[in-house]
C-alpha cells in the first residue's frame, strides 16, 4: 500500500504559502510606503530621486534604505508572492507577475507621482482579487475541493 498523507502534510503547503505571502506583502507595502511617503512630505528628495532613477543617497536610515533597495525587495516580494498564490492555484502565478510587474513599473519606471498611485491600487487591488480566487476553490471546512 502507497504512502498517505498526514495532516503534518497538509499543512506544510499551506504554510509556506501564507509564509512566502506575507513575507512578500510586508516587503512591498514597506517599498510602497518608501514611495507615497514623499506625498506628505516624508523623505521628498529621495523618494522623486528614487522614481526617476537617480541616486537615492539624499535620505539616511530606514528610509534611505528602501529608497535604495527598493527595487530589489520589491522584485523579491513579487516572487514571494507569486510563490504563495501559486501554492494554492498553480494558474495564479501569470496573473500574479502581472500585477507585480504593475506595481514594479509604477513604482519604478517612470516618474509620475499620479500614475504610481494608479498602478499601486491596481497592482493591489489585483492581488486580493488573484487571492480571493485562489480561496474559491476550498471548500469552507478548510479541506481540498474533490478530486485533488
Amino acid at each position: 500500500m502507497g504512502p498517505t498523507l498526514t495532516d503534518r502534510d497538509d499543512v506544510a503547503p499551506v504554510v509556506a504559502s501564507r509564509s512566502a505571502g506575507l513575507l512578500g506583502l510586508v516587503g512591498s507595502l514597506a517599498c510602497t510606503m518608501a514611495m507615497t511617503l514623499p506625498a506628505i512630505g516624508v523623505g521628498a528628495a529621495g523618494g522623486m530621486a528614487a522614481m526617476s532613477g537617480a541616486s537615492a543617497n539624499t535620505q539616511g536610515g530606514f528610509l534611505g534604505f528602501l529608497l535604495e533597495y527598493g527595487p530589489l525587495i520589491l522584485l523579491v516580494s513579487v516572487a514571494l508572492v507569486t510563490i504563495g498564490l501559486a501554492l494554492r492555484r498553480p494558474r495564479a502565478a501569470v496573473p500574479s507577475l502581472a500585477a507585480g510587474g504593475v506595481l514594479y513599473w509604477g513604482m519604478y519606471a517612470q516618474a509620475s507621482y499620479f500614475v504610481m498611485y494608479v498602478s499601486l491600487a491596481l497592482g493591489f487591488a489585483a492581488w486580493v482579487a488573484i487571492y480571493r480566487w485562489t480561496l474559491s476553490g476550498q471548500q469552507s471546512t478548510g479541506e481540498p475541493p474533490a478530486g485533488k
